[in-house]
């Protein structure tokens, strides 16, 4: 692409693409639901304890780092009843339903399960937090929600995430001392 040179003539999606459920759900399928995808900022997980939560489509997620420090990041789900375990950001030790009040570690772990008593062949080592795929690149916390990816060594990130724009990238710079500020959401109510 050379802004120089106009061009002869363009096209815009039809409108359909923007409103047709139908073409959502494909575009999450073949789009947002493969490959890594920016989810938040290095400084939303700075520190032991740090979480933050989010969801692309259907899939609730949870990114954190666990008292060792490693970046972890889970489905966001209960795996008993299937509520959600944490809301917005903070620092946590641990995740707790609000439902059942099962506990998980910030590693993934189950730590407590109640109202299991008597279930035969309940191992709650099973029963842990669904696992997501994360690394960063640069100021970029990335997750990964299909199994297609092997590595997440943070080179190989970037180039399956930038593809030939990671080295550009690289050599040009980022600037990684912006600061993650805040969050902010807002509902505009549309009318179609």
């Amino acid at each position: 692409f050379d802004p120089a040179i106009p061009l002869a003539s363009a096209v815009t999606p039809p409108s359909g693409w923007y409103t047709d459920p139908g073409f959502l759900r494909l575009e999450l399928d073949r789009v947002f639901l493969r490959g890594w995808q920016a989810v938040g900022h290095i400084g939303q997980v700075k520190n032991p304890n740090d979480f933050f939560t989010g969801s692309l489509g259907n899939v609730e997620f949870v990114i954190c780092r666990d008292a060792n420090g490693k970046l972890q990041a889970f489905h966001n789900v209960c795996r008993h009843h299937a509520s959600l375990l944490a809301c917005g950001s903070g620092q946590k030790t641990c995740f707790q339903c609000p439902y059942h009040g099962w506990t998980y570690g910030l590693d993934g772990t189950l730590l407590k399960a109640t109202r299991i008593s008597g279930i035969k062949n309940f191992n709650k080592n099973d029963f842990g937090l669904l696992p997501i795929k994360v690394a960063t690149w640069g100021p970029f916390v990335l997750a990964r929600f299909d199994d297609s990816s092997q590595d997440t060594v943070d080179d190989v990130v970037g180039d399956e995430w930038l593809g030939s724009a990671s080295d550009l990238l690289s050599r040009s710079g980022i600037d990684t001392s912006l600061p993650h500020i805040c969050r902010r959401e807002y509902i505009i109510e549309c009318i179609l």
